[in-house]
């Protein structure tokens, strides 16, 4: 439990530097340009582009707050953000540490923190929240009981308002569990999820069926220049470092997850935004822990073993064949000497 809160705490110590710097530079007053509170207010008013006009929960909400509770705008959206930040990395803490994983806290902290500073190129208002809905979805496909189901459902429907297209893709998740295992309730996340995705997508079009594009729909073309397919590859780079044949039988569900989530990105997205799927660093930092974590203690238990096996061999503790052969395998000067020319 110390180690978990000894990390914990050293995150959030992280997240909270990142926070200040995402204040000052996207949303403080003295920003020449906030083009994230421009966004809000357009979005708000229904007067801004495809997609964005379509990502409209967010934006309704804090606009709404600040009008209801008198607070600047900028006040109400660095509460929204940070809230929405801090709340998805403890909840993604307490994850790691109920799988055994207190270790991997911190990394998995910093990797979040890391990825999150790509919102300040492009801040989005969808994007923080996002991140705290998926991790809520996470938990109840990871930890199943009655409070983390209600967490879970809520993520969602904060998802569907946030990236509907997210929603629909955690969906699979379930749906691949359900495959296996066949337990009803996996059926019934599956059925709910892609129904908010769906919904999350058609209510707004239903309700700005006119709204302009930012930029064409289908990005295809643009995504294959092979300096933008890059940026997923070193975002997904700590995952895709040790992911292996056995780790993708056993992850199949969650990494379908994101698999699903990347090809909307490269259909319709562009990819060189990392801040679009963001949010699934929540999924992507929880797998490849597990992943860091098995090769850590493989390697460490094959370090061990062979130094029992050297230190019994230089006793004598071991047959002379064997001795030998493990007196091999140590490296020149290993007992302190140098070899010497002849």
């Amino acid at each position: 439990m110390r180690v978990a809160a000894r990390n914990t705490a050293a995150g959030l110590a992280a997240i909270l530097v990142f926070l200040h710097y995402y204040y000052r530079l996207a949303v403080s007053p003295t920003v020449p340009e906030r083009a994230l509170l421009t966004r809000y207010m357009r979005v708000a008013a229904g007067t801004d582009r495809a997609p964005d006009q379509y990502r409209l929960l967010i934006p309704r909400i804090g606009v709404g707050l600040s009008h209801w509770t008198g607070l600047p705008l900028s006040d109400v959206v660095i509460w929204i953000d940070g809230c929405s930040l801090i709340g998805g990395s403890l909840l993604l803490a307490w994850v790691l540490h109920r799988r055994g994983l207190a270790t991997q806290i911190l990394p998995v902290l910093l990797y979040v923190t890391a990825l999150a500073g790509a919102d300040l190129e492009n801040p989005r208002a969808e994007t923080m929240p996002a991140f705290l809905a998926v991790t809520c979805v996470l938990a109840a496909y990871l930890e199943p009981s009655r409070s983390t189901h209600l967490l879970g459902a809520a993520g969602a429907v904060l998802l569907a308002g946030c990236r509907p297209e997210m929603v629909a893709a955690a969906g699979a998740a379930f749906g691949l569990r359900w495959w296996v295992d066949r337990r009803a309730g996996d059926l019934a996340w599956t059925a709910a999820l892609g129904s908010l995705g769906v919904a999350g997508t058609l209510i707004p079009i239903r309700l700005y069926p006119d709204t302009p594009y930012l930029t064409e729909v289908v990005q295809i073309g643009h995504n294959l220049d092979p300096f933008n397919a890059l940026i997923p590859v070193l975002a997904c780079a700590p995952l895709l470092v040790f992911l292996n044949r056995a780790a993708i039988r056993e992850w199949a569900p969650l990494l379908a997850w994101v698999g699903l989530e990347l090809a909307f990105t490269v259909l319709v997205g562009r990819i060189e935004e990392s801040r679009i799927y963001f949010p699934l660093a929540a999924p992507v930092g929880l797998v490849a822990a597990h992943l860091w974590a098995h090769r850590t203690r493989a390697d460490r238990f094959r370090d061990d073993l062979a130094g029992q096996v050297t230190r019994r061999a230089s006793s004598g503790a071991l047959p002379g064949e064997l001795r030998a052969t493990a007196g091999s395998s140590r490296s020149p000067g290993a007992d302190g000497n140098q070899e010497q020319d002849p």
